[in-house]
């Protein structure tokens, strides 16, 4: 058995490093993109003026001039709901989401002492607590405090996270105040949802640039810096050392065990800003389990973008410093730990 034997199968479960190289200035494009988002809840704040009816034969009216709330069906009550106008109903596994709990008053009175219940599945792993909210032992929900709520008047409450786990989950919420509510039915939200696998990226991990650099960083040249390009959205690096080897190293999304990925493809696309200074070199290396695979691409990146592809298979993947061609089982034990 050899070296290339021995390897291969190890590499994809521990830890992947992948990197790209071609010298001078370099340019990295993503592959693909996908992401999941509601849109704004509907707002606003509208104020109204509470209207009572006159106090009955033998009753006191308030010292004060003011109709206060009460609980006896002669005052000005509240009427607090709260829902998730535009949840969707369909989720994908970690995929980052944004669901949007609406308050609103739709009563004559003021509701004062409002508060809401956020509880979302244990599967659904939040980005903190919602703003002007805060995790409650006691309740093991998110507690929002809000001092009152005037007729016609809402409030947004956001909860940001990503699902774990496939399967069906349901959030849950709940609001209530000081004030008498004649419909306390829609003090209460409920929205299941089935979490499923992304169909358009078949368990893709890839890196887009939309929102920035992804967690790619350089080597190879001490003055290199991988800067984010929001207009077009890739990463550009700088070859401050001419001659020297410039590489660009993937973010942990791209390590660990890559088992499942052997057959696959390794696809990026790169451009130069000039191509005067072309030298032989390892273009993209694997490195995992021990073992360094290496990969040679035919043409070299030019100034407009070219595509690259690599094959996650023996075929032209060798075996680093000695040369001998990547076997099949060798290239196995290396997609298990790449890193």
């Amino acid at each position: 058995m050899g070296k290339g034997d021995r390897v291969i199968s190890r590499l994809l479960q521990r830890g992947f490093a992948l990197i790209a190289a071609f010298g001078v200035s370099l340019a990295l494009a993503g592959v693909a993109a996908g992401q999941v988002a509601t849109d704004e809840a509907p707002g606003g704040r509208e104020d109204g003026q509470g209207e009572a009816s006159p106090p009955s034969e033998g009753e006191t009216p308030p010292s004060d001039g003011q109709e206060e709330d009460e609980t006896d069906g002669q005052g000005a009550r509240a009427d607090l709901s709260i829902s998730l106008p535009d949840a969707e109903k369909d989720a994908e596994l970690n995929r980052e989401l944004r669901y949007k709990f609406r308050v609103v008053n739709r009563g004559p009175g003021t509701a004062t002492d409002v508060r809401a219940l956020l509880n979302p599945p244990l599967t659904f792993s939040t980005d903190g607590a919602p703003d002007g909210c805060e995790y409650s032992r006691v309740y093991e929900s998110y507690e929002c405090k809000m001092d009152e709520l005037r007729p016609g008047e809402d409030a947004v409450l956001t909860v940001r996270g990503e699902f774990d786990e496939l399967g069906f989950a349901s959030h849950t919420a709940s609001v209530r105040s000081e004030t008498a509510d004649p419909d306390p039915a829609n003090n209460l939200a409920l929205q299941r949802v089935e979490i499923g696998d992304d169909p358009e990226d078949d368990g893709k991990v890839t890196s887009e640039f939309e929102d920035g650099i992804d967690g790619w960083t350089a080597s190879g040249d001490p003055a290199a810096k991988p800067k984010w390009v929001s207009s077009d959205g890739f990463a550009r690096v700088v070859d401050g050392v001419r001659g020297d080897t410039l590489y660009q190293e993937a973010p942990a999304k791209f390590e660990g065990d890559k088992a499942a990925y052997y057959g696959g493809e390794l696809s990026f696309d790169l451009r130069q800003s000039d191509r005067d200074l072309q030298f032989e070199e390892d273009d993209v290396i694997l490195e995992g389990a021990g073992t360094t695979l290496v990969y040679d691409m035919k043409d070299e990146p030019g100034t407009r973008w070219t595509d690259f592809t690599a094959k996650l298979e023996e075929g032209e993947w060798k075996v680093s410093p000695s040369g001998k061609g990547a076997t099949e089982k060798g290239k196995r034990a290396t997609e298990e730990q790449i890193r």
